[in-house]
């Protein structure tokens, strides 16, 4: 099990930044394996890192505990396309790093 480590020395605004990029690298690590392999611990601080973001901070708790059970990380690379316009998709995509590029396709 991955251990959230925490390193605080002080209260300035660089430090809460480092709590913060290391709580993120031990959710990466944990999202790295399925939902059916994570530990009850490692689901309980992918749930408690949500809950800090402003995305998912207005939901109730236990609603992101559920959502956590369907979530998997997927990393792209540069100009792979996610999803077309028009396309089926039952996926939900949270850019956690980078950013996406709208390409209109022709009309159909």
């Amino acid at each position: 099990m991955p251990v959230l480590t925490q390193l605080v020395v002080g209260d300035s605004a660089g430090q809460s930044a480092l709590r913060l990029r290391l709580e993120a690298d031990t959710v990466r690590m944990v999202m790295r394996k399925l939902a059916k392999f994570r530990s009850h611990d490692e689901s309980r601080i992918v749930t408690t890192f949500l809950q800090k973001c402003k995305f998912f901070r207005d939901l109730p708790g236990t609603l992101i505990q559920d959502l956590v059970d369907y979530l998997s990380l997927h990393t792209y690379d540069a100009a792979t396309t996610i999803v077309r316009r028009f396309e089926k998709t039952h996926n939900l995509q949270l850019i956690l790093k980078g950013s996406v590029l709208k390409v209109e396709e022709a009309t159909r």
